[in-house]
């Protein structure tokens, strides 16, 4: 008896550039705050799978050319490259209407991605200040679980925004 299986290949992106940062097309949306933007990437990429590339830390170091980046040895502070990556990361303006909660919490996945072993400890991830320019972006924004060490700098502009906030 003779017996054949076929199993489609899984696609891989082309010459191993998943991570290679999409031009953008279409409006993006703009941040001055960077761990705001990881907040909202948190929600868009990680809870609702609207981004891709889903980051993926280990996938990524395997990816990158310019050096070898070791999880293992560096994943206790953020890695640099992959911080760049999300920096440039071009979130599309039509995707602001669909964040309508944040839920900032030390085991969130974009935090494990961009530094892997953080401990959720000490306050890296803090939003400390926020822009009046970046909330009127996201207009079906109304509760944020917030992390701050300084939560009487963000609170109000929050405030003035509708953006109800509990403190994590």
């Amino acid at each position: 008896m003779v017996q054949i299986s076929w199993k489609e290949p899984e696609k891989k992106a082309a010459n191993g550039q998943k991570y290679k940062l999409p031009k953008p097309t279409e409006p993006v949306l703009h941040f001055d705050t960077f761990n705001f933007k990881l907040a909202v990437l948190e929600v868009l990429m990680c809870e609702k799978g609207l981004l891709a590339p889903k980051l993926d830390a280990c996938a990524f170091a395997r990816e990158y050319r310019r050096r070898r980046i070791d999880i293992d040895a560096e994943g206790y502070e953020p890695i640099p490259e992959i911080r760049e990556w999300l920096e440039q990361y071009p979130v599309p303006a039509r995707l602001a209407g669909e964040v309508t909660e944040i839920e900032m919490d030390g085991g969130s996945e974009i935090y494990t991605q961009l530094c892997p072993f953080w401990d959720g400890e000490d306050g890296a991830f803090d939003l400390n200040t926020i822009t009046e320019a970046e909330l009127r972006q996201f207009p079906n924004l109304k509760h944020m679980t917030l992390m701050s060490s300084r939560p009487e700098q963000v609170l109000p502009v929050l405030e003035r925004h509708g953006i109800q906030a509990d403190l994590l």
